[in-house]
Order: C-alpha cells, then sequence, then structure tokens
C-alpha cells in the first residue's frame, strides 16, 4: 500500500508545483495572460483527477503495470503542460 501512497503523493506535488509555476508567470506576465494561465491550471487539474482515478482503480490489468502508465502519462502530460506555459 506504501507504493501507493508515494504515488499519489509524486502526482499531488508534481502538479501542485505545475501551478504555483502558473500563477508565478501570470505574476510575470501581467492580466493580459489570466485567462491563459487558468486554462493551463483547469488541464493540470483535470490532468491530476484522471491520474487519481487510474491509481485508485481496481479493474483490470495488475497494479504494477497500472503505476507504470499513470507515471508514464503524468510525464507525458506534465512536459506538455510546461512547453504551453513556456509558450505564453
Amino acid at each position: 500500500m506504501a507504493s501507493i501512497r508515494i504515488l499519489k503523493k509524486s502526482v499531488n506535488q508534481t502538479l501542485s508545483l505545475f501551478i504555483d509555476d502558473c500563477y508565478s508567470k501570470r505574476e510575470e506576465l501581467g492580466d493580459q495572460s489570466t485567462g491563459k494561465i487558468e486554462a493551463l491550471v483547469d488541464k493540470a487539474i483535470a490532468l491530476f483527477d484522471t491520474l487519481i482515478e487510474m491509481i485508485n482503480s481496481k479493474e483490470g490489468e495488475q497494479s504494477s503495470i497500472r503505476f507504470k502508465s499513470v507515471e508514464e502519462k503524468l510525464e507525458e502530460g506534465i512536459t506538455t503542460l510546461y512547453s504551453e506555459l513556456e509558450a505564453l
């Protein structure tokens, strides 16, 4: 069970750091970027919800395979989100 807790904590920390970076970028760019920043935050929250749902799912594949796919999806998602943030 500790691996579930660690994986959830990793997902939470990674996406929380991204959201903090979004708000820092908003301060840097000013109010004209607020809508775009909020859209990125919403995407991060949606990714969080998806990943937690995958972690909690008890159907189908073995937990080790499911956890690996969660880690891959987190890495892919956060890379995409940061590239969108840097494009602003």
